[in-house]
């Protein structure tokens, strides 16, 4: 039974503040810092902010400017990211029950 909720872990993770699935780890942590707005890939010739790198160079491209691979990264957010994707591989592993467990046990110590 584990390795079949492993198997389904590979192939799609929920994401822990809604409903939407993402295919790997790095969408899934792209997808957390989008309900943070949290936008860490910035162009340098106008200081803009972006989700990811993609997003950056397209608007690189499109106003001609400067492209670098320059991050912004905020250590707070970064952190609360970590958190979502650990919750979220344990949820799909154990079930959403042994979270709560887990969590009650944690705040009662």
């Amino acid at each position: 039974m584990e390795s079949r909720l492993i198997y389904f872990f590979r192939q799609s993770i929920k994401c822990p503040l809604c409903d939407a699935c993402s295919p790997s780890k790095y969408h899934l942590a792209e997808h957390i810092c989008r309900h943070l707005s949290y936008r860490k890939y910035e162009c340098k010739t106008c200081a803009e902010l972006f989700y990811t790198k993609e997003e950056r160079g397209a608007h690189c491209i499109e106003r001609d400017h400067i492209h670098t691979n320059q991050v912004k990264i905020s250590q707070y957010c970064e952190h609360f990211v970590s958190i979502f994707l650990k919750d979220a591989e344990y949820v799909a592993l154990h079930g959403v029950d042994a979270v709560v467990q887990q969590r009650t046990r944690a705040s009662m110590a």
